[in-house]
């Protein structure tokens, strides 16, 4: 793929925005084909401070894992059957990643656990049941829990020994999260939340989430809820380790969410499928900007502490945006002109870098493609169009 610049409004990590006739551009650092189209979301497989951090590609039969600063391919995990693994199946001291791997036949399986840094297996423990989601843990968990079909989980100890099961008495939809340090599971008819661990959980007040769809951060958490909607919760470990969750505000949208939320300390950022970004105040949901892009809309990701990353659905559009007001700070075709191309994965942060993986036809697998911001260039385009401020930003 050729190389590719993007010019910003924003510069990362500057004060206020650069005047019109300086902005800096994003440029493509490296490109490297894949084997094939990643089976979910790339993630930074960070190795407990030992090293800098990896980005994992999770295929449907393989994880692999690369390095930032030129894509390379650390290790590879190769698999006959089915692999399932994620973001939250990483755990430290000492470091270990957790994935699972199915049985031929489908109905039952293993626990993997993964040296994050050189991809060596530690250990293989066999259990019963077909996974329908990968491995989670959290610091201070010992151990991990895999969803099974029939509304069960698999606990695993700290060493990877099957511990037991837990029935919860309904259909889970798959993923598990971590929030108050407690594990949660959806349910797969009406989409209420459970405790995934068969512990006590007070949420009726918090309603359906779809957990593929939502964030957390600490305590906190926040996702898609029917009707176009976007719920954000707080939970609290109370007595006899009992989970409460509250529900804090409710947002219905013009479109539904379409990729997880970003939260941080004071705001939460969203996509959706009705064109738009969003910006709210975290504690009580009020609007403060949104902006049309255009075109219905992906992922999106933090480059830098003043700019958002969006990738566009069904296309290969990357959007940038300003998230002190909205603005729009530029686009880039990450696809070369080519209108067939389309982002299959990301964008992800990895070592710095945003990343996404570009499928580009005729070729039958994507690249994954690197970007980095670079020094100012001299450029007066106005990009900042179809954006409304309701409020000033906190």
């Amino acid at each position: 793929m050729p190389a590719l610049s993007l010019i910003l409004a924003l510069a990362a990590g500057a004060s206020s925005a650069p005047p019109a006739g300086e902005r800096p551009t994003l440029v493509e650092t490296w490109s490297v084909p894949l084997a094939g189209t990643p089976r979910d979301e790339p993630f930074e497989l960070a190795a407990c401070g030992k090293q800098d951090a990896l980005l994992a590609i999770p295929y449907p039969t393989a994880l692999e894992a690369r390095r930032p600063d030129d894509g390379a391919v650390a290790w590879r995990f190769g698999s006959d059957t089915a692999l399932l693994a994620g973001r939250h199946g990483l755990a430290c001291d000492p470091p270990r990643l957790a994935s699972w791997q199915a049985d031929t036949a489908g109905g039952s399986g293993r626990l993997v656990l993964i040296d994050p840094a050189t991809g060596a297996v530690l250990r293989t423990t066999a259990a019963e049941g077909r996974a329908i989601g990968p491995p989670v843990t959290e610091a201070g968990w010992n151990g991990w829990l895999v969803p099974l079909a029939g509304g069960r989980v698999a606990l695993f100890a700290e060493d990877g020994g099957l511990a037991g099961h837990v029935a919860l008495g309904m259909p889970i939809a798959g993923e598990l999260l971590f929030v108050g340090g407690r594990p949660l599971a959806q349910a797969a008819e009406g989409g209420l939340l459970l405790r995934a661990d068969g512990g006590p959980l007070g949420a009726r007040r918090v309603g359906p989430l779809d957990l593929a769809r939502t964030t957390v951060d600490g305590r906190w958490l926040a996702g898609a809820a029917p009707d176009q909607a976007l719920t954000a919760a707080s939970c609290r470990l109370r007595r006899r380790d009992r989970l409460r969750c509250r529900r804090r505000w409710t947002q219905h949208l013009a479109g539904a969410v379409a990729g997880r939320p970003l939260l941080d300390e004071k705001l939460l950022y969203v996509s959706a499928r009705d064109t738009h970004v969003y910006a709210f105040r975290r504690d009580n949901g009020h609007l403060l900007w949104r902006t049309g892009l255009g075109h219905r809309l992906g992922n999106l990701v933090r480059l830098g502490p003043r700019l958002l990353l969006v990738a566009g659905e069904k296309t290969a559009t990357l959007f940038l945006v300003g998230t002190d007001d909205g603005a729009r700070a530029g686009t880039l075709d990450a696809g070369d002109g080519n209108p067939a191309a389309v982002i299959v994965a990301g964008p992800v942060r990895a070592g710095g870098l945003a990343v996404v993986a570009v499928l580009t036809p005729p070729a039958a697998a994507p690249e994954l493609v690197a970007f980095r911001l670079a020094a100012p260039q001299n450029r007066s385009d106005d990009t900042n169009e179809d954006t409304e401020s309701t409020e000033e930003s906190p």
